[in-house]
Protein backbone atom coordinates (compact mmCIF):
# COMPACT_ATOMS: atom_id res chain seq x y z
CA UNK A 1 0.00 0.00 0.00
CA UNK A 2 2.79 2.43 0.85
CA UNK A 3 4.44 1.93 -2.54
CA UNK A 4 1.01 2.44 -4.14
CA UNK A 5 0.79 -1.00 -5.67
CA UNK A 6 -2.63 -1.89 -4.28
CA UNK A 7 -5.60 0.16 -3.06
CA UNK A 8 -5.78 0.69 0.70
CA UNK A 9 -9.18 -0.97 1.09
CA UNK A 10 -7.94 -4.13 -0.65
CA UNK A 11 -4.84 -4.39 1.56
CA UNK A 12 -6.65 -3.76 4.83
CA UNK A 13 -9.68 -5.95 4.20
CA UNK A 14 -7.49 -8.67 2.72
CA UNK A 15 -5.21 -8.62 5.78
CA UNK A 16 -8.22 -8.86 8.10
CA UNK A 17 -9.53 -11.87 6.20
CA UNK A 18 -6.13 -13.59 6.37
CA UNK A 19 -5.84 -12.95 10.11
CA UNK A 20 -9.35 -14.30 10.62
CA UNK A 21 -8.48 -17.42 8.61
CA UNK A 22 -5.39 -17.96 10.80
CA UNK A 23 -7.47 -17.65 13.95
CA UNK A 24 -5.88 -14.41 15.14
CA UNK A 25 -9.22 -12.63 14.80
CA UNK A 26 -12.79 -13.79 14.89
CA UNK A 27 -14.98 -12.92 11.91
CA UNK A 28 -16.82 -10.32 13.97
CA UNK A 29 -13.52 -8.69 14.97
CA UNK A 30 -12.17 -8.74 11.42
CA UNK A 31 -15.26 -7.28 9.72
CA UNK A 32 -17.23 -5.88 12.64
CA UNK A 33 -16.42 -2.36 11.49
CA UNK A 34 -19.10 -2.66 8.82
CA UNK A 35 -21.72 -2.13 11.49
CA UNK A 36 -19.78 0.42 13.51
CA UNK A 37 -21.34 3.77 14.29
CA UNK A 38 -18.53 5.69 12.56
CA UNK A 39 -19.01 3.84 9.27
CA UNK A 40 -22.80 4.15 9.36
CA UNK A 41 -22.63 7.78 10.42
CA UNK A 42 -20.19 8.67 7.66
CA UNK A 43 -22.28 6.79 5.08
CA UNK A 44 -25.31 9.00 5.73
CA UNK A 45 -23.18 12.15 5.98
CA UNK A 46 -22.12 11.95 2.33
CA UNK A 47 -25.62 12.57 0.88
CA UNK A 48 -26.24 15.25 3.53
CA UNK A 49 -23.06 17.02 2.41
CA UNK A 50 -24.24 16.73 -1.19
CA UNK A 51 -27.55 18.36 -0.26
CA UNK A 52 -25.68 21.13 1.56
CA UNK A 53 -23.62 21.77 -1.55
CA UNK A 54 -26.79 22.16 -3.60
CA UNK A 55 -28.08 24.96 -1.38
CA UNK A 56 -25.20 27.32 -2.16
CA UNK A 57 -25.66 28.91 1.27
CA UNK A 58 -22.53 27.45 2.72
CA UNK A 59 -20.52 28.55 -0.29
CA UNK A 60 -21.55 32.16 0.32
CA UNK A 61 -21.06 31.99 4.06
CA UNK A 62 -17.62 30.45 3.88
CA UNK A 63 -16.67 32.91 1.12
CA UNK A 64 -17.11 35.74 3.60
CA UNK A 65 -14.60 34.07 5.92
CA UNK A 66 -12.26 32.82 3.22
CA UNK A 67 -12.39 35.84 0.93
CA UNK A 68 -10.07 36.13 -2.06
CA UNK A 69 -6.51 36.19 -0.71
CA UNK A 70 -3.70 36.93 -3.11
CA UNK A 71 -1.66 33.81 -2.37
CA UNK A 72 -1.90 30.31 -1.00
CA UNK A 73 0.16 31.35 2.04
CA UNK A 74 -2.63 33.75 3.02
CA UNK A 75 -5.41 31.39 1.99
CA UNK A 76 -4.42 28.47 4.21
CA UNK A 77 -4.74 30.32 7.57
CA UNK A 78 -8.04 31.91 6.50
CA UNK A 79 -9.39 28.42 5.92
CA UNK A 80 -7.78 26.57 8.82
CA UNK A 81 -8.61 29.00 11.63
CA UNK A 82 -12.43 28.94 11.30
CA UNK A 83 -12.39 25.18 10.67
CA UNK A 84 -10.27 24.58 13.78
CA UNK A 85 -12.53 26.76 15.92
CA UNK A 86 -15.65 24.94 14.69
CA UNK A 87 -13.99 21.59 15.31
CA UNK A 88 -13.28 22.60 18.87
CA UNK A 89 -16.98 22.58 19.70
CA UNK A 90 -18.60 20.27 17.17
CA UNK A 91 -17.85 16.84 15.79
CA UNK A 92 -15.28 17.45 13.07
CA UNK A 93 -16.53 14.63 10.84
CA UNK A 94 -19.70 16.44 9.66
CA UNK A 95 -17.78 19.71 9.45
CA UNK A 96 -15.21 18.26 7.05
CA UNK A 97 -17.90 16.39 5.09
CA UNK A 98 -19.79 19.67 4.76
CA UNK A 99 -16.76 21.74 3.74
CA UNK A 100 -15.13 19.40 1.21
CA UNK A 101 -17.33 20.52 -1.73
CA UNK A 102 -17.04 24.15 -0.60
CA UNK A 103 -13.24 24.03 -0.50
CA UNK A 104 -13.11 22.25 -3.88
CA UNK A 105 -15.25 25.05 -5.34
CA UNK A 106 -13.06 27.67 -3.63
CA UNK A 107 -9.92 26.10 -5.09
CA UNK A 108 -11.29 26.76 -8.57
CA UNK A 109 -11.68 30.44 -7.75
CA UNK A 110 -8.15 30.51 -6.33
CA UNK A 111 -6.87 28.76 -9.48
CA UNK A 112 -5.17 25.97 -7.57
CA UNK A 113 -5.60 22.22 -7.35
CA UNK A 114 -7.94 21.03 -4.57
CA UNK A 115 -5.02 18.98 -3.24
CA UNK A 116 -3.41 22.21 -2.03
CA UNK A 117 -6.31 22.87 0.33
CA UNK A 118 -7.97 19.62 1.36
CA UNK A 119 -5.07 18.18 3.35
CA UNK A 120 -4.79 21.42 5.40
CA UNK A 121 -8.58 21.21 5.86
CA UNK A 122 -8.18 17.79 7.47
CA UNK A 123 -5.25 19.02 9.57
CA UNK A 124 -7.31 21.99 10.82
CA UNK A 125 -10.12 19.66 11.90
CA UNK A 126 -7.64 17.53 13.85
CA UNK A 127 -5.97 20.53 15.49
CA UNK A 128 -9.32 21.96 16.50
CA UNK A 129 -10.54 18.64 17.88
CA UNK A 130 -8.05 18.94 20.74
CA UNK A 131 -9.12 22.42 21.84
CA UNK A 132 -12.01 21.30 24.04
CA UNK A 133 -13.16 18.03 25.57
CA UNK A 134 -16.17 17.91 23.25
CA UNK A 135 -14.05 18.57 20.17
CA UNK A 136 -13.41 14.92 19.27
CA UNK A 137 -13.85 11.36 20.42
CA UNK A 138 -10.13 11.35 21.31
CA UNK A 139 -10.52 14.06 23.95
CA UNK A 140 -13.76 12.53 25.19
CA UNK A 141 -11.99 9.18 25.60
CA UNK A 142 -9.05 10.86 27.33
CA UNK A 143 -11.33 12.52 29.89
CA UNK A 144 -12.85 9.16 30.76
CA UNK A 145 -9.56 7.22 30.70
CA UNK A 146 -7.69 9.59 33.06
CA UNK A 147 -10.65 10.43 35.30
CA UNK A 148 -9.21 8.37 38.17
CA UNK A 149 -6.17 10.63 38.52
CA UNK A 150 -6.92 13.83 36.55
CA UNK A 151 -10.13 15.77 36.00
CA UNK A 152 -10.47 17.33 32.57
CA UNK A 153 -12.93 20.21 32.35
CA UNK A 154 -14.46 21.35 29.08
CA UNK A 155 -11.77 23.91 28.32
CA UNK A 156 -8.85 22.22 30.07
CA UNK A 157 -6.97 21.45 26.81
CA UNK A 158 -7.56 24.95 25.35
CA UNK A 159 -4.58 26.85 26.87
CA UNK A 160 -2.12 24.35 25.36
CA UNK A 161 -4.04 23.33 22.23
CA UNK A 162 -4.80 26.83 20.93
CA UNK A 163 -1.24 28.16 20.61
CA UNK A 164 -0.06 24.84 19.19
CA UNK A 165 -2.87 24.94 16.62
CA UNK A 166 -2.06 28.53 15.63
CA UNK A 167 1.67 27.90 15.23
CA UNK A 168 1.10 24.66 13.32
CA UNK A 169 -1.28 26.49 11.00
CA UNK A 170 1.45 29.04 10.22
CA UNK A 171 3.88 26.23 9.42
CA UNK A 172 1.34 24.58 7.11
CA UNK A 173 0.80 27.92 5.37
CA UNK A 174 4.54 28.45 4.85
CA UNK A 175 5.05 24.94 3.48
CA UNK A 176 1.94 24.91 1.29
CA UNK A 177 3.46 26.62 -1.80
CA UNK A 178 6.26 24.06 -1.93
CA UNK A 179 6.15 20.73 -3.76
CA UNK A 180 5.74 19.00 -0.42
CA UNK A 181 2.00 19.72 -0.59
CA UNK A 182 0.49 18.36 -3.78
CA UNK A 183 -1.44 15.38 -5.02
CA UNK A 184 0.45 12.90 -7.12
CA UNK A 185 -2.29 13.10 -9.76
CA UNK A 186 -1.99 16.87 -10.10
CA UNK A 187 0.30 16.98 -13.11
CA UNK A 188 -1.76 14.41 -14.96
CA UNK A 189 -4.98 16.26 -14.17
CA UNK A 190 -3.54 19.59 -15.25
CA UNK A 191 -2.36 18.09 -18.52
CA UNK A 192 -5.78 16.64 -19.16
CA UNK A 193 -7.34 20.00 -18.43
CA UNK A 194 -4.95 21.70 -20.87
CA UNK A 195 -5.90 19.23 -23.54
CA UNK A 196 -9.59 19.80 -22.88
CA UNK A 197 -9.20 23.54 -23.14
CA UNK A 198 -7.53 23.21 -26.54
CA UNK A 199 -10.50 21.32 -27.97
CA UNK A 200 -11.84 22.88 -31.18
CA UNK A 201 -15.27 21.15 -30.90
CA UNK A 202 -16.63 24.07 -28.91
CA UNK A 203 -19.89 25.94 -28.64
CA UNK A 204 -20.18 29.66 -28.20
CA UNK A 205 -22.45 30.41 -25.24
CA UNK A 206 -23.40 33.45 -23.24
CA UNK A 207 -23.57 33.61 -19.46
CA UNK A 208 -25.13 36.41 -17.42
CA UNK A 209 -23.95 37.70 -14.05
CA UNK A 210 -26.83 37.25 -11.59
CA UNK A 211 -27.88 40.13 -9.38
CA UNK A 212 -26.72 39.52 -5.81
CA UNK A 213 -24.85 36.39 -6.89
CA UNK A 214 -21.38 35.32 -5.87
CA UNK A 215 -19.82 37.06 -8.90
CA UNK A 216 -21.74 40.33 -8.59
CA UNK A 217 -19.04 42.75 -7.47
CA UNK A 218 -16.11 40.41 -8.20
CA UNK A 219 -13.03 41.65 -10.04
CA UNK A 220 -13.32 41.16 -13.81
CA UNK A 221 -9.75 39.87 -14.12
CA UNK A 222 -10.32 37.29 -11.39
CA UNK A 223 -13.59 36.07 -12.91
CA UNK A 224 -12.14 35.70 -16.40
CA UNK A 225 -9.05 33.94 -15.06
CA UNK A 226 -11.17 31.44 -13.11
CA UNK A 227 -13.45 30.72 -16.07
CA UNK A 228 -10.49 30.14 -18.38
CA UNK A 229 -9.06 27.59 -15.94
CA UNK A 230 -12.15 25.35 -15.98
CA UNK A 231 -11.57 22.09 -17.91
CA UNK A 232 -13.57 22.12 -21.14
CA UNK A 233 -13.60 25.92 -21.42
CA UNK A 234 -11.59 27.11 -24.42
CA UNK A 235 -11.88 30.76 -23.61
CA UNK A 236 -13.93 33.36 -21.80
CA UNK A 237 -13.08 36.13 -24.18
CA UNK A 238 -15.74 38.80 -24.54
CA UNK A 239 -17.95 40.75 -22.20
CA UNK A 240 -20.83 43.04 -23.01
CA UNK A 241 -23.91 44.59 -21.43
CA UNK A 242 -27.22 42.77 -21.49
CA UNK A 243 -30.06 44.30 -23.47
CA UNK A 244 -31.79 45.38 -20.25
CA UNK A 245 -28.63 47.03 -18.96
CA UNK A 246 -28.17 48.90 -22.25
CA UNK A 247 -31.77 50.09 -22.14
CA UNK A 248 -31.41 51.34 -18.56
CA UNK A 249 -28.03 52.91 -19.26
CA UNK A 250 -26.47 51.20 -16.25
CA UNK A 251 -22.78 50.30 -16.31
CA UNK A 252 -21.95 46.64 -15.72
CA UNK A 253 -18.27 47.40 -15.06
CA UNK A 254 -17.13 49.89 -12.43
CA UNK A 255 -14.09 52.10 -12.75
CA UNK A 256 -12.08 49.88 -10.42
CA UNK A 257 -12.63 46.84 -12.65
CA UNK A 258 -15.42 45.22 -10.63
CA UNK A 259 -18.05 43.22 -12.50
CA UNK A 260 -21.74 43.75 -11.77
CA UNK A 261 -25.04 42.18 -12.72
CA UNK A 262 -26.14 42.96 -16.24
CA UNK A 263 -22.83 41.77 -17.70
CA UNK A 264 -22.87 39.04 -20.35
CA UNK A 265 -19.78 36.91 -20.81
CA UNK A 266 -19.16 35.12 -24.11
CA UNK A 267 -17.50 31.74 -23.61
CA UNK A 268 -16.30 29.04 -25.99
CA UNK A 269 -16.55 25.63 -24.37
CA UNK A 270 -17.39 22.02 -25.05
CA UNK A 271 -20.42 20.35 -23.49
CA UNK A 272 -18.61 19.36 -20.27
CA UNK A 273 -17.28 22.91 -19.93
CA UNK A 274 -20.75 24.38 -20.27
CA UNK A 275 -22.07 21.97 -17.64
CA UNK A 276 -19.26 23.06 -15.31
CA UNK A 277 -19.85 26.75 -15.99
CA UNK A 278 -23.49 26.66 -15.08
CA UNK A 279 -22.70 25.00 -11.75
CA UNK A 280 -20.82 28.16 -10.72
CA UNK A 281 -22.88 30.21 -8.29
CA UNK A 282 -23.69 33.61 -9.76
CA UNK A 283 -23.55 32.57 -13.44
CA UNK A 284 -26.66 31.90 -15.48
CA UNK A 285 -27.08 30.79 -19.08
CA UNK A 286 -28.57 33.46 -21.32
CA UNK A 287 -31.13 30.82 -22.36
CA UNK A 288 -32.01 29.92 -18.77
CA UNK A 289 -35.55 31.28 -19.04
CA UNK A 290 -36.30 28.76 -21.80
CA UNK A 291 -34.88 25.96 -19.62
CA UNK A 292 -36.97 27.07 -16.65
CA UNK A 293 -40.10 26.71 -18.78
CA UNK A 294 -39.47 22.96 -18.96
CA UNK A 295 -41.06 22.76 -15.52
CA UNK A 296 -40.06 21.15 -12.25
CA UNK A 297 -38.27 17.85 -11.80
CA UNK A 298 -34.83 19.25 -12.45
CA UNK A 299 -33.19 16.06 -11.17
CA UNK A 300 -34.55 14.44 -14.37
CA UNK A 301 -33.12 17.14 -16.66
CA UNK A 302 -29.76 16.90 -18.38
CA UNK A 303 -27.85 18.38 -21.28
CA UNK A 304 -27.71 16.37 -24.50
CA UNK A 305 -25.59 16.73 -27.61
CA UNK A 306 -27.64 15.93 -30.69
CA UNK A 307 -26.80 15.74 -34.41
CA UNK A 308 -29.54 17.35 -36.51
CA UNK A 309 -31.22 15.03 -39.04
CA UNK A 310 -31.95 15.88 -42.65
CA UNK A 311 -35.37 17.34 -41.97
CA UNK A 312 -34.00 19.48 -39.17
CA UNK A 313 -35.87 20.83 -36.18
CA UNK A 314 -39.61 21.53 -36.43
CA UNK A 315 -39.02 25.16 -35.44
CA UNK A 316 -36.45 27.42 -33.83
CA UNK A 317 -39.10 29.06 -31.66
CA UNK A 318 -38.61 28.17 -28.00
CA UNK A 319 -42.25 27.35 -27.26
CA UNK A 320 -42.49 25.03 -30.30
CA UNK A 321 -39.34 23.15 -29.28
CA UNK A 322 -40.71 22.86 -25.75
CA UNK A 323 -44.14 21.63 -26.83
CA UNK A 324 -43.08 19.34 -29.69
CA UNK A 325 -39.87 17.85 -28.25
CA UNK A 326 -39.77 18.88 -24.59
CA UNK A 327 -36.39 20.58 -24.92
CA UNK A 328 -34.72 23.97 -24.62
CA UNK A 329 -31.98 24.93 -27.07
CA UNK A 330 -28.73 25.98 -25.38
CA UNK A 331 -26.11 26.29 -28.14
CA UNK A 332 -25.18 25.12 -31.64
CA UNK A 333 -21.89 24.30 -33.28
CA UNK A 334 -21.24 23.58 -36.93
CA UNK A 335 -18.67 20.86 -37.74
CA UNK A 336 -15.77 22.14 -39.81
CA UNK A 337 -16.13 25.72 -38.57
CA UNK A 338 -13.78 26.94 -35.89
CA UNK A 339 -16.16 29.68 -34.81
CA UNK A 340 -19.77 28.64 -35.34
CA UNK A 341 -22.40 31.39 -35.02
CA UNK A 342 -24.27 31.58 -31.76
CA UNK A 343 -27.72 30.52 -32.96
CA UNK A 344 -29.75 29.74 -29.87
CA UNK A 345 -32.49 32.32 -29.43
CA UNK A 346 -31.50 34.28 -32.55
CA UNK A 347 -34.15 32.85 -34.83
CA UNK A 348 -31.66 31.43 -37.34
CA UNK A 349 -32.37 27.91 -38.56
CA UNK A 350 -29.96 25.09 -37.92
CA UNK A 351 -28.69 22.93 -40.74
CA UNK A 352 -28.37 19.22 -41.30
CA UNK A 353 -25.45 17.72 -39.33
CA UNK A 354 -25.22 20.73 -37.03
CA UNK A 355 -24.59 19.65 -33.43
CA UNK A 356 -27.01 21.20 -30.98
CA UNK A 357 -26.69 21.27 -27.21
CA UNK A 358 -30.12 21.04 -25.61
CA UNK A 359 -31.56 20.65 -22.14
CA UNK A 360 -34.37 18.13 -21.78
CA UNK A 361 -36.21 16.02 -19.27
CA UNK A 362 -35.15 12.39 -19.68
CA UNK A 363 -38.79 11.34 -19.45
CA UNK A 364 -39.61 13.29 -22.61
CA UNK A 365 -37.12 11.22 -24.58
CA UNK A 366 -39.53 8.31 -24.14
CA UNK A 367 -42.82 10.22 -24.35
CA UNK A 368 -41.79 12.12 -27.49
CA UNK A 369 -39.50 9.47 -28.99
CA UNK A 370 -41.01 9.81 -32.48
CA UNK A 371 -40.24 13.53 -32.63
CA UNK A 372 -36.72 13.03 -31.31
CA UNK A 373 -36.01 10.27 -33.85
CA UNK A 374 -37.16 12.50 -36.69
CA UNK A 375 -35.18 15.53 -35.52
CA UNK A 376 -31.87 13.92 -34.58
CA UNK A 377 -29.67 11.11 -35.88
CA UNK A 378 -27.43 10.84 -32.82
CA UNK A 379 -27.95 11.74 -29.17
CA UNK A 380 -25.33 11.77 -26.40
CA UNK A 381 -26.07 12.71 -22.77
CA UNK A 382 -23.58 15.05 -21.04
CA UNK A 383 -22.27 13.65 -17.77
CA UNK A 384 -23.13 15.47 -14.51
CA UNK A 385 -25.13 18.13 -16.34
CA UNK A 386 -28.29 18.40 -14.24
CA UNK A 387 -29.10 22.05 -13.50
CA UNK A 388 -28.24 23.35 -10.04
CA UNK A 389 -31.26 23.33 -7.77
CA UNK A 390 -31.31 26.97 -6.69
CA UNK A 391 -33.12 30.13 -7.67
CA UNK A 392 -36.82 29.41 -7.01
CA UNK A 393 -38.87 29.98 -3.87
CA UNK A 394 -39.16 26.22 -3.32
CA UNK A 395 -35.37 25.91 -3.63
CA UNK A 396 -34.95 28.63 -1.03
CA UNK A 397 -37.22 26.84 1.45
CA UNK A 398 -35.39 23.55 0.89
CA UNK A 399 -32.03 25.28 1.26
CA UNK A 400 -33.04 26.93 4.54
CA UNK A 401 -34.36 23.63 5.88
CA UNK A 402 -31.15 21.83 4.85
CA UNK A 403 -28.90 24.43 6.49
CA UNK A 404 -30.92 24.52 9.70
CA UNK A 405 -30.99 20.73 9.75
CA UNK A 406 -27.21 20.57 9.32
CA UNK A 407 -26.74 23.03 12.17
CA UNK A 408 -29.06 20.96 14.35
CA UNK A 409 -27.07 17.85 13.44
CA UNK A 410 -23.77 19.44 14.47
CA UNK A 411 -25.27 20.73 17.71
CA UNK A 412 -26.97 17.43 18.55
CA UNK A 413 -23.79 15.42 18.03
CA UNK A 414 -21.46 18.03 19.51
CA UNK A 415 -23.53 18.30 22.68
CA UNK A 416 -24.01 14.52 22.87
CA UNK A 417 -27.79 14.83 22.61
CA UNK A 418 -27.89 12.14 19.92
CA UNK A 419 -25.27 9.80 18.45
CA UNK A 420 -23.91 10.95 15.11
CA UNK A 421 -25.38 8.10 13.09
CA UNK A 422 -28.85 8.56 14.62
CA UNK A 423 -28.96 12.34 14.13
CA UNK A 424 -27.58 12.06 10.59
CA UNK A 425 -30.06 9.30 9.74
CA UNK A 426 -33.00 11.43 10.91
CA UNK A 427 -31.80 14.43 8.91
CA UNK A 428 -31.30 12.33 5.78
CA UNK A 429 -34.83 10.96 6.06
CA UNK A 430 -36.19 14.50 6.32
CA UNK A 431 -34.14 15.63 3.30
CA UNK A 432 -35.49 12.70 1.31
CA UNK A 433 -39.02 13.57 2.42
CA UNK A 434 -38.82 17.17 1.19
CA UNK A 435 -36.94 16.05 -1.95
CA UNK A 436 -33.86 18.09 -1.16
CA UNK A 437 -31.97 14.98 -2.29
CA UNK A 438 -33.23 11.94 -4.16
CA UNK A 439 -32.56 8.34 -3.18
CA UNK A 440 -30.53 7.81 -6.36
CA UNK A 441 -28.41 10.87 -5.59
CA UNK A 442 -27.95 9.69 -2.01
CA UNK A 443 -26.61 6.33 -3.14
CA UNK A 444 -24.33 7.84 -5.78
CA UNK A 445 -22.81 10.33 -3.31
CA UNK A 446 -21.62 7.64 -0.88
CA UNK A 447 -17.88 6.98 -1.26
CA UNK A 448 -17.71 3.25 -0.71
CA UNK A 449 -13.91 3.05 -0.88
CA UNK A 450 -13.56 5.40 2.11
CA UNK A 451 -16.00 3.31 4.14
CA UNK A 452 -14.20 0.06 3.28
CA UNK A 453 -10.85 1.48 4.37
CA UNK A 454 -12.33 2.42 7.74
CA UNK A 455 -13.76 -1.09 8.09
CA UNK A 456 -10.36 -2.63 7.33
CA UNK A 457 -8.56 -0.27 9.70
CA UNK A 458 -10.96 -1.26 12.48
CA UNK A 459 -10.08 -4.93 11.97
CA UNK A 460 -6.36 -4.20 12.04
CA UNK A 461 -6.81 -2.19 15.24
CA UNK A 462 -8.47 -5.21 16.83
CA UNK A 463 -5.51 -7.37 15.79
CA UNK A 464 -2.99 -4.92 17.29
CA UNK A 465 -4.86 -4.87 20.60
CA UNK A 466 -5.55 -8.61 20.79
CA UNK A 467 -1.96 -9.65 20.10
CA UNK A 468 -0.58 -7.14 22.63
CA UNK A 469 1.79 -5.64 20.08
CA UNK A 470 0.79 -2.07 20.91
CA UNK A 471 1.29 -2.45 24.66
CA UNK A 472 4.59 -4.29 24.24
CA UNK A 473 6.05 -1.55 22.02
CA UNK A 474 4.94 1.21 24.41
CA UNK A 475 6.57 -0.46 27.44
CA UNK A 476 9.88 -1.08 25.68
CA UNK A 477 10.14 2.45 24.33
CA UNK A 478 9.63 3.98 27.79
CA UNK A 479 12.48 1.86 29.22
CA UNK A 480 14.76 3.29 26.56
CA UNK A 481 13.90 6.99 26.96
CA UNK A 482 13.53 7.47 30.71
CA UNK A 483 17.29 8.12 31.19
CA UNK A 484 16.95 11.07 28.79
CA UNK A 485 14.93 13.17 31.22
CA UNK A 486 11.56 14.87 31.12
CA UNK A 487 11.58 16.08 27.53
CA UNK A 488 12.67 12.66 26.29
CA UNK A 489 9.76 11.10 28.14
CA UNK A 490 7.30 13.68 26.75
CA UNK A 491 8.69 13.07 23.27
CA UNK A 492 8.21 9.33 23.74
CA UNK A 493 4.60 9.82 24.84
CA UNK A 494 3.93 11.99 21.80
CA UNK A 495 5.69 9.57 19.44
CA UNK A 496 3.80 6.56 20.78
CA UNK A 497 0.50 8.44 20.62
CA UNK A 498 0.72 9.50 17.00
CA UNK A 499 2.52 6.34 15.85
CA UNK A 500 -0.09 4.01 17.32
CA UNK A 501 -2.90 6.21 15.97
CA UNK A 502 -1.48 5.65 12.49
CA UNK A 503 -2.48 2.01 12.71
CA UNK A 504 -5.21 1.71 15.33
CA UNK A 505 -8.20 3.80 16.29
CA UNK A 506 -7.38 7.11 18.01
CA UNK A 507 -9.60 6.33 20.97
CA UNK A 508 -7.99 2.89 21.26
CA UNK A 509 -4.59 4.59 21.37
CA UNK A 510 -5.73 6.74 24.27
CA UNK A 511 -7.18 3.68 26.01
CA UNK A 512 -3.86 1.84 25.70
CA UNK A 513 -1.59 4.69 26.80
CA UNK A 514 -3.70 6.35 29.51
CA UNK A 515 -3.03 3.66 32.18
CA UNK A 516 0.72 4.07 31.61
CA UNK A 517 0.76 7.81 32.33
CA UNK A 518 0.68 7.46 36.12
CA UNK A 519 3.74 5.22 36.08
CA UNK A 520 5.56 7.64 33.76
CA UNK A 521 4.70 10.55 36.04
CA UNK A 522 6.11 8.68 39.03
CA UNK A 523 9.51 8.64 37.34
CA UNK A 524 9.27 12.45 37.07
CA UNK A 525 7.75 13.43 40.46
CA UNK A 526 8.06 17.17 39.81
CA UNK A 527 6.11 16.98 36.53
CA UNK A 528 2.32 17.45 36.76
CA UNK A 529 0.31 14.59 35.32
CA UNK A 530 -1.46 17.17 33.12
CA UNK A 531 1.74 17.36 31.04
CA UNK A 532 1.46 13.70 30.12
CA UNK A 533 -2.30 13.86 29.53
CA UNK A 534 -2.16 16.80 27.13
CA UNK A 535 0.89 15.46 25.25
CA UNK A 536 -0.98 12.21 24.75
CA UNK A 537 -4.11 14.02 23.58
CA UNK A 538 -2.15 16.15 21.10
CA UNK A 539 -0.31 13.16 19.70
CA UNK A 540 -3.27 10.79 19.43
CA UNK A 541 -5.59 13.45 18.02
CA UNK A 542 -3.21 14.79 15.35
CA UNK A 543 -1.93 12.23 12.89
CA UNK A 544 -0.69 14.05 9.79
CA UNK A 545 1.57 11.40 8.24
CA UNK A 546 -0.91 8.71 7.26
CA UNK A 547 -4.37 8.71 5.69
CA UNK A 548 -5.24 5.87 8.05
CA UNK A 549 -4.42 7.88 11.16
CA UNK A 550 -7.53 10.02 11.22
CA UNK A 551 -10.94 9.69 9.62
CA UNK A 552 -10.86 13.15 8.05
CA UNK A 553 -7.64 12.21 6.23
CA UNK A 554 -9.53 9.40 4.52
CA UNK A 555 -12.44 11.71 3.73
CA UNK A 556 -10.30 14.20 1.75
CA UNK A 557 -8.33 11.59 -0.19
CA UNK A 558 -10.69 11.10 -3.18
CA UNK A 559 -11.38 14.81 -3.87
CA UNK A 560 -7.77 15.77 -3.22
CA UNK A 561 -6.56 12.90 -5.44
CA UNK A 562 -4.04 11.95 -2.78
CA UNK A 563 -2.13 8.70 -2.44
CA UNK A 564 -0.38 7.32 0.64
CA UNK A 565 2.97 8.96 -0.12
CA UNK A 566 1.40 12.42 -0.37
CA UNK A 567 0.64 12.31 3.36
CA UNK A 568 4.13 11.07 4.13
CA UNK A 569 5.79 13.79 2.07
CA UNK A 570 3.89 16.72 3.57
CA UNK A 571 2.82 15.20 6.88
CA UNK A 572 6.27 14.26 8.22
CA UNK A 573 7.63 17.86 8.48
CA UNK A 574 4.29 19.09 9.85
CA UNK A 575 4.21 16.26 12.39
CA UNK A 576 7.78 17.02 13.49
CA UNK A 577 6.97 20.69 14.05
CA UNK A 578 3.74 19.82 15.85
CA UNK A 579 5.60 17.33 18.04
CA UNK A 580 8.32 19.82 18.99
CA UNK A 581 5.74 22.48 19.79
CA UNK A 582 3.80 20.00 21.93
CA UNK A 583 6.82 18.71 23.84
CA UNK A 584 8.14 22.18 24.66
CA UNK A 585 4.96 24.26 25.02
CA UNK A 586 2.75 21.89 27.02
CA UNK A 587 5.05 21.76 30.12
CA UNK A 588 5.70 25.51 29.86
CA UNK A 589 2.04 26.50 29.60
CA UNK A 590 0.89 24.02 32.28
CA UNK A 591 3.55 25.46 34.61
CA UNK A 592 2.40 29.04 33.90
CA UNK A 593 -1.30 28.36 34.44
CA UNK A 594 -0.65 26.03 37.34
CA UNK A 595 -2.01 22.75 35.90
Amino acid sequence: MIIEGVEAEVVLLGSCCILAALGVLTSSQALGGIGSSSVLGLAVLFPIASAMDETGFLDRAISVLLGQPDSLVCAIPRMMVPVALLSGFFNNTPIVAMLIPVVVSWSRRLQCHPGKLLMPLSYAAQLGGSITVMGSSTTMMAREAVSSYYEMALFSPAPTALPIAVLTTLVVALLSPTRLLQSSAREETDNEGDNDNKSVAAYEVRFCIQQGGALDGAALADVMAVLNRIPGVNSAERIEASSQTRTQGVSFLSDDGMLHHGAVIHCRANSEGIAALRRIRGLELATQKDSNMLGTGRRHRNLYECVVARHGLPSMQAYRLRNDLGLALVAVRRPGQDRAPWLAGCGEDVQQEDVVLVEADSRFLVEKSDGWSAAFTLLTPVRDSSPPRCGTDVDFVKAVFTCVGMLALVLATGLNILPLEIAAGILLLLLLAIKAVSLKEAYSSIKVNVLLVIVGASGMAAAMEKTGVAGFIAAKVMILVQPGGAFAVYAAVYFLSFFLSMWINNTATVAILAPMLVGMQESLPNAPVANFVFVMVMGAGSCFTSPLGYQTNMMVMPDGQYVFNDFLRFGIPVQLVHGLLTVFLVPLIVHIIGG
